[in-house]
């Protein structure tokens, strides 16, 4: 009776399987207790010559595994000890081989961003590949298809978006110019103090920038306050005006300027202060990926979250950005936060449209 695993994979020609590795072995740790994950790994130290399998990993502690020898490889109990395997592990692997079908998309971050983390490569079947993975390299293994995962930025789509952010913030800034006039002057009009809000934010690369917006809240507010991350709705620092400014989006709008002087894009993970770069550094893994590009003026975590969406959330959906770097992806984007905008002048609260980016 066919498995599972064996009825997804179609059959190979032997011309179109990965040829073994005639110098030293590849090492490979695998991700997966399932009967197919073993059976897959007794195959390979059995018949690839190139490769040689040092363990496997389950994918959680709700079902306790005795570490022990199988086939002659060692099985572990949950991805937990993934770090304790590379200290004690006198053998480092040299492939990250994420085969279980059970796996769920958090834990499958978890391993792709390990892998990065320990210069492995990241290798996956088909039909566990998410969207997050980034950029695709489709291969096969023993018989087996795979994708190898690949972690670099690719230098044409980071030009071509250059050129996007560049022409679209400059036809912006001119067409927008009469409302930004307008909204100077209402600030100007309804409350004391400087008609734009500066602030250091951390962008590229983690070096500061100063964020330009119109001010939405009384002068000095902050220096009374403190630093506050997403106070709610009832925000009593907030002017009348400027809550209408934020609902529509239009304080966000001078940061156009900060697109034209190569600070931020258009469309990026939102530029946060340094104190909570920090915080959000230490508690969670992986946080400093989203300064691998240009902070945005919006980008997914806006329009597919919300404002109060927990810092973690968010950085999924930055990840799964920067990894699928596009200009479609972008001008979608673009669009529902226009929406957005939009419907912020007519609706007290709606749902964004579903689009899948």
């Amino acid at each position: 009776m066919p498995t599972h695993l064996e009825k997804l994979l179609p059959e190979f020609t032997p011309a179109h399987r990965v040829k073994p590795n005639t110098g030293a072995q590849k090492k490979i740790l695998m991700i997966g207790h399932s009967s197919e994950t073993l059976r897959l790994a007794e195959k390979l130290n059995q018949q690839a010559d190139g490769y040689m399998v040092l363990g496997c990993i389950g994918l959680s502690n709700r079902e306790p595994v005795k570490k022990h020898r199988h086939a002659g490889f060692l099985i572990f109990g949950d991805l937990s000890e993934l770090e304790i395997f590379m200290d004690i592990s006198p053998v480092k692997p040299d492939i990250l081989l994420i085969s279980d079908p059970e796996i769920r998309h958090h834990q499958i971050l978890k391993c792709i961003y390990f892998a990065r983390l320990h210069n492995l490569e990241a290798w996956a079947r088909p039909q566990l590949a998410a969207s997050f993975f980034g950029d695709l390299k489709f291969s096969h293994f023993y018989g087996h298809p795979i994708i190898k995962i690949i972690h670099n930025l690719n230098p044409f789509k980071l030009l071509i978006k250059n050129l996007f952010d560049y022409t679209l913030a400059i036809l912006a800034a001119l067409l927008l110019l009469p409302i930004m006039l307008c909204t100077a002057l209402a600030i100007r009009a309804t409350s004391r103090g400087p008609v734009f809000f500066r602030q250091s934010r951390v962008g590229l690369n983690g070096h500061e920038f100063k964020v330009i917006k119109f001010r939405s809240m009384f002068q000095n507010a902050e220096q009374t306050s403190g630093q506050l991350l997403s106070p709610g709705p009832a925000d009593q620092r907030v002017t009348p005006l400027g809550r209408f400014l934020r609902k529509t989006h239009l304080d966000e709008l001078p940061q156009l300027f900060n697109v034209l002087n190569g600070s931020m894009s258009l469309v990026g993970p939102r530029p946060e202060r340094q104190i909570f770069v920090e915080r959000f550094s230490q508690a969670i893994p992986f946080y400093s990926e989203r300064f691998k590009v240009k902070p945005g003026i919006t980008g997914i975590a806006q329009v597919y979250g919300s404002y109060h969406s927990r810092a973690d959330d968010k950085l999924i959906f930055d990840l799964n950005y920067i990894n699928n770097l596009s200009l479609t992806v972008d001008i979608k984007i673009i669009l529902l936060t226009l929406w957005n905008a939009w419907v912020g002048l007519f609706v007290r609260e709606t749902k964004s449209p579903r689009w899948t980016a």
